[in-house]
């Protein structure tokens, strides 16, 4: 039944994982780890089509069921911990998300599989939850260790520079002038090595790496966070792209009073609900480019 449906049709994978839900429900009872399974696959879709308060009940429901009979090294529980940590997130339940990622975090510890690359993505989600909660000697432990296993087990360059951006804003947060430029002249470098990849955090990592560049008074910050909206729009991200952008014109405002980017902020935040995809992006591009005039 799955496999009749149309390839991208969320909707049909939908419905019939409803049906599959059933019939394990029928043929093992309601609290069979199959049943936790079916629940799981469903919520997950629930979550990445936006439904994000039924997704949330669904992995609660899931996670019920599958620590019944979950053992040490059940990656699955891990899996959905951090979706349902995702949920609560999103849902603005920070507090409980946080408990959910650490909860994730240690049952991959426990089943040795924390020293990956997709463990290191959980962590980055975990590190910016101890940094937005003012734990910032844990969360900058963290992205440390994420540094240190993406340089370890062969991750993409883009990966790479997504760690040492991540500590360079931390370090330009804190003034540590000589790191926050060391690591976000490095995180650069390596975002720039993985131009050709389709992964969208490329071109993130020019725009985050510019900005922490800029708050320690960095030159040509600038160009750097031209050259990744350019690449984002190349890969059809304009969302991120305007997002990206208001950022920067935010924090250079907060920064240096500059009253441009200020002006220049307030009105990406319009371009940003308009339908015009071309004409939006020609002129952020435009305003982009006047901030240093």
């Amino acid at each position: 039944e799955i496999s009749a449906c149309l390839v991208g049709s969320e909707m049909c994978i939908r419905d019939s994982f409803e049906g599959v839900l059933r019939q394990s429900r029928a043929v093992w009872g309601p609290n069979h780890p199959q049943v936790a399974r079916a629940i799981s696959v469903l919520a997950k879709l629930r979550l990445k089509e936006g439904a994000t308060a039924e997704a949330a009940e669904l992995l609660e429901s899931s996670l019920k069921i599958a620590r019944q009979h979950a053992t040490p090294y059940d990656l699955g529980l891990a899996y959905d911990l951090h979706a349902l940590g995702l949920a609560k997130r999103q849902l603005g339940k920070v507090d409980e998300a946080l408990v959910l990622y650490e909860q994730a975090l240690d049952q991959r510890e426990t089943a040795n599989a924390s020293e990956t690359v997709e463990a290191s993505e959980m962590m980055m989600g975990l590190a910016q939850l101890y940094l937005e909660g003012e734990r910032a000697k844990e969360g900058r432990a963290l992205l440390e260790r994420v540094r240190d296993i993406r340089d370890r087990v062969g991750a993409t360059a883009c990966e790479r520079g997504e760690a040492y951006v991540a500590l360079a804003e931390l370090a330009a947060d804190s003034d540590e002038v000589e790191n926050a430029v060391a690591w976000g002249r490095l995180g650069l470098a390596l975002g720039r090595e993985d131009a050709g990849t389709e992964r969208a955090s490329c071109g993130d990592v020019l725009l985050r790496a510019a900005q922490a560049l800029a708050l320690v008074g960095e030159p040509d910050t600038l160009a750097i966070f031209a050259e990744g909206y350019a690449r984002l729009v190349a890969e059809d991200k304009e969302a991120l792209a305007l997002e990206g952008m208001l950022s920067y014109a935010r924090r250079l405002h907060a920064e240096t009073q500059n009253d441009k980017a200020a002006a220049i902020a307030e009105r990406v935040e319009e371009l940003a609900t308009t339908d015009d995809r071309e004409a939006t992006l020609a002129e952020a591009r435009a305003l982009l480019l006047s901030i240093g005039k």
